[in-house]
């Protein structure tokens, strides 16, 4: 029996690429490159879609009052707790404060609305006892879990062979973006994560810890250009774009002495 192709080599993808791939990297603008069509989204494996699926049943079920919540042995209650994840039973957990659901796992990235309770003494007991429950529910409710599985699956395809949720990328942004990062959109030239708005270099702003007590450290607890540049012999200032800045221990060497007086620092 022949192996299944994943859908990203069967024919069917390789018509839909050609259709939708453009003539320019559609973030820096690159046109003699090799370009590469991407998914804006990640096609889930085959574990979380089960996972999401026996959670939507589990959920439908408590709500209907037609299961209970797995719960710990009373024995084990009065004991010391550990959070676990309900899908790999690792304790290495992430609590957000406003996405939803609350938790997610640092080991598999599973997300979800309840972590696993167990002492610190029967880890190993409380992990048999959740995974026996899961696999009971699992048996109970296997015909519409497997329909779940494939109804989700067919949808996830349909959405990748598609083409609408795709973009054309260079190899380089192509690889910078397998690596969550994303073009900056003031310089078009450097990189940044999700957690930033602008790359390194368009955010390294003098700080004004700085320029008042001469301290190494800005807000993002990385150096600032006071600190990182003071070794250049004459900068251009950040801000009036015109005053030619010499190395000074006093305002640094991003930013000339008349705009620190003036306090353009403080409006930037």
């Amino acid at each position: 029996m022949s192996k299944k192709k994943p859908i990203w080599e069967t024919e069917e993808w390789k018509i839909t690429r050609e259709k939708v791939k453009k003539s320019f990297c559609e973030w820096c603008l690159a046109e003699n490159s090799v370009l590469v069509v991407n998914q804006t989204w990640s096609f889930p494996n085959f574990t979380r879609i089960k996972r999401n699926a026996l959670q939507e049943i589990i959920e439908r079920e408590i709500q209907n009052k037609k299961l209970k919540p797995f719960l710990l042995p009373e024995i084990m209650q009065d004991r010391y707790t550990l959070t676990l994840c309900p899908s790999c039973d690792s304790s290495s957990l992430r609590i957000r404060k406003t996405k939803q659901p609350k938790y997610i796992c640092n080991a598999c990235s599973n997300e979800f609305v309840e972590p696993v309770f167990a002492t610190d003494w029967n880890a190993r007991e409380v992990r048999e006892l959740h995974r026996n429950w899961l696999m009971n529910i699992e048996a109970q409710h296997e015909l519409e879990l497997n329909d779940k599985i494939e109804e989700t699956t067919t949808n996830l395809q349909k959405k990748y062979l598609s083409g609408e949720f795709t973009i054309t990328l260079c190899r380089k942004c192509s690889y910078q973006k397998k690596l969550g990062k994303s073009l900056c959109q003031t310089c078009k030239i450097g990189y940044h994560s999700k957690k930033y708005e602008t790359c390194f270099n368009c955010n390294s702003i003098i700080c004004t810890k700085c320029i008042i007590n001469r301290v190494s450290k800005m807000r993002d607890d990385t150096l600032c250009d006071d600190c990182l540049t003071t070794d250049k012999i004459s900068l251009i200032c950040k801000i009036c774009k015109i005053t030619e800045v010499v190395p000074d221990e006093n305002f640094g060497v991003t930013i000339c002495a008349d705009c620190v007086l003036k306090g353009h620092w403080i409006d930037n």
